[in-house]
């Protein structure tokens, strides 16, 4: 069990390092656009409202669930709650969402969250990926179908942001989501008090860390007793602080799915987890690929100097370059939902967000001249010619290892059918 030290101590030494090293992740370190606020403001509205920044903690840690699946940081939520206090801004969901369309304010801090680099490289620009993300992070489950059409026309058609969106999401939680949502509330405030020496406050932090407090928190069940919650925190906390860390590590990909026309954009945020608890020189690699707007996983394996082999249900993949350790871009194939015996199709396509996106002129010049199809080498429907003259192409570029740069370019060749230009 932990010993619990004044944080007061601890805050000195850390900040400076913490506060350096957080920016990549979460938004505690990005200040709002009207930071700078008269202290009478801040001092009259908490006194009027009975308020101090401690009661905006679980609105706080409400946003971090919301947003990001996990527990608030050390310092993460003392920013928050202080920046929230300073404005006089309403201390629960309730508040915050009767006052969001009449309070630029309250829309700026919602603001921060959902343009933060952690939101960023955790969602895409497509709404219906984005609230499933919100349903699994608050109450551990799939959006149903009604909701999900419901939430993402709204804010398609400009009806909504995703910031209320998240706020009625919140505030219109019942039953067994109502549950979840408050237990996950409260491991989630219990988690941030346990991090009370510096070596935990210090690795708690980056996208590594960020995934593995998001994988214990979606471990959570209905009937997970809160009185073992601490257990399960001070064994994550103490294994936290080892070196090598015995986390896996976590490669971001976009992802294409072959009922959208890739040139919507991506359809979901997807991720490599490399179950090799730091050690990238294994002879043998394993790990899990998850993809999908209603994230699915699939198990990976590859030997040195072999390509990724994928389990079930994928039954042929193409990976780009080959000899990468994992690859920029990823086709995945398998028979279609409910044909078990069909030939296999292209359902995703994976792409590293290490890839730049590439300009139609350089796409032009890069002489793409295998074309694929269901991870197998075809005859194209359209010729690249053609292709090329259309708007807003997904083309991306990476750099192999001589230093050059190599294309590729994502397509959607039929209805339902994704295909895939590259030069190798």
């Amino acid at each position: 069990m932990h010993m619990h030290h004044p944080r007061l101590a601890l805050l000195a030494a850390a900040a400076a390092t913490l506060l350096s090293a957080c920016g990549g992740g979460t938004p505690e370190t990005q200040a709002p656009p009207s930071a700078a606020m008269p202290a009478q403001r801040s001092a009259a509205a908490l006194a009027q409202q009975g308020l101090t920044a401690k009661d905006y903690e679980p609105l706080i840690q409400s946003m971090y669930l919301a947003y990001f699946g996990r527990p608030a940081e050390f310092l993460g939520l003392p920013y928050w709650t202080q920046k929230f206090a300073e404005r006089g801004l309403p201390s629960t969901v309730d508040g915050m969402l009767a006052a969001y369309e009449g309070n630029a304010e309250v829309r700026a801090m919602m603001d921060q969250f959902a343009n933060s680099e952690e939101s960023q490289s955790l969602y895409v620009g497509n709404n219906r990926a984005f609230i499933n993300a919100v349903y699994l992070n608050i109450f551990n489950r799939n959006a149903e179908s009604a909701g999900l059409a419901h939430w993402a026309a709204k804010i398609d058609q400009g009806q909504m942001s995703r910031g209320r969106a998240v706020l009625t999401i919140l505030q219109g939680a019942q039953g067994g989501d109502l549950a979840m949502a408050a237990l996950k509330l409260r491991f989630a405030a219990q988690f941030t008090a346990s991090l009370d020496v510096t070596a935990e406050i210090l690795a708690y932090t980056g996208d590594n860390m960020n995934e593995a407090a998001r994988t214990l928190l979606s471990t959570l069940t209905a009937n997970a007793d809160p009185a073992a919650f601490q257990a399960m925190i001070d064994d994550f906390l103490a294994r936290m602080t080892q070196v090598p860390g015995p986390f896996p590590l976590v490669s971001r990909y976009l992802g294409y799915q072959y009922q959208a026309d890739p040139r919507a954009g991506p359809a979901y945020s997807a991720r490599y987890i490399i179950e090799q608890y730091g050690v990238l020189l294994a002879p043998e690699r394993r790990g899990t690929l998850v993809f999908g707007e209603a994230p699915e996983q699939v198990s990976w394996t590859r030997s040195a100097g072999n390509a990724p082999v994928y389990g079930a249900p994928m039954t042929s993949s193409v990976g780009i370059p080959a000899s990468y350790f994992l690859p920029t871009l990823t086709m995945l194939c398998r028979p279609p939902a409910g044909k078990p015996g069909a030939a296999a199709v292209a359902t995703d396509i994976v792409v590293s967000r290490l890839a730049s996106q590439a300009a139609q002129a350089d796409l032009m010049k890069a002489g793409l001249s295998v074309y694929r199809e269901h991870c197998k080498a075809a005859q194209p429907r359209t010729a690249l010619a053609d292709v090329l003259k259309q708007d807003r192409l997904q083309g991306y570029s990476y750099q192999v290892a001589d230093g050059s740069r190599r294309y590729l370019l994502v397509v959607q060749a039929a209805p339902g059918v994704l295909g895939l230009w590259s030069q190798e």
